[in-house]
């Protein structure tokens, strides 16, 4: 099988490090800050304690853009602020923060299943593909500050799991990444696109192929996918549970 050329993205850490007796205005001692591998260190949302994230040396960070949370009763709402507010993300990037975004959790007006978001096959352009319009508003709006966008969220997990979110096929995850990579490209030439972070071990220890492997089976059969880097930029994996 023909192999996409990514790079990988390991995203290290679920929360902030905890320093005892540390308070968010208390940066922790010097000998804990990175010193080498500039760049490399990151952690989710490190926005909520910045200058312990800082300290610990975390040079990047993704922010969680939850669909419904954004938009909860329709494509007409525009609720980011709820989330993260332009204030904080340009604190942020003055710090010297590269911000990473996690696009998932679709609102249940735009889905067929809680799930998976409805009329993913139509063009990335027609305004009744709600997730391809919602991915265009996002990386529009947050070009030049934002360029790395994460497409969902352990989608390998199986559903009925407790922490499952993807509740569709191989194909329409390709949908899903295939309409995205089209429109984020469109809103922001700069947009790169991040495969959605897979725990390994959901498929690992039940014995199958690996959820981005047979996704990659499902991008070769498109006529169109290797020309597109097969709609992604990046790997992302998360290997921290075996749960």
């Amino acid at each position: 099988m023909t192999k996409a050329r990514v790079a990988v993205l390991l995203l290290p850490l679920l929360a902030l490090i905890s320093f005892p007796h540390l308070t968010s205005a208390e940066p922790p001692p010097l000998n804990l800050v990175e010193t080498q591998g500039q760049g490399r260190f990151g952690i989710v949302q490190a926005y909520e304690s910045p200058l312990l994230a800082q300290s610990a040396g975390a040079r990047w960070e993704r922010i969680n853009f939850w669909w419904n949370q954004i938009q909860p009763n329709g494509p007409l709402e525009w609720r980011t602020d709820k989330l993260i507010s332009d204030t904080q993300i340009e604190a942020e990037l003055q710090r010297g923060m590269t911000l990473v975004g996690l696009l998932g959790n679709p609102p249940a007006w735009a889905t067929r299943n809680g799930s998976v978001p409805l009329n993913l096959s139509l063009a990335p352009t027609d305004p009744e593909n709600y997730w391809a319009r919602f991915v265009r508003d996002m990386v529009k709006r947050y070009a030049g500050r934002i360029d790395h966008w994460i497409i969902w969220n352990e989608p390998d997990i199986d559903t009925g799991s407790d922490w499952s979110t993807w509740a569709g096929s191989e194909e329409e995850y390709y949908q899903l990444l295939k309409a995205a990579y089209l429109t984020a490209r469109a809103a922001n030439p700069a947009a790169r696109i991040i495969f959605g972070g897979t725990t390994y071990w959901a498929d690992s220890i039940k014995g199958r192929k690996l959820f981005l492997e047979r996704v990659l089976e499902r991008a070769v059969l498109d006529p169109s996918s290797k020309a597109n880097n097969f709609y992604f930029d990046i790997v992302n994996t998360h290997i921290y549970s075996k749960s």
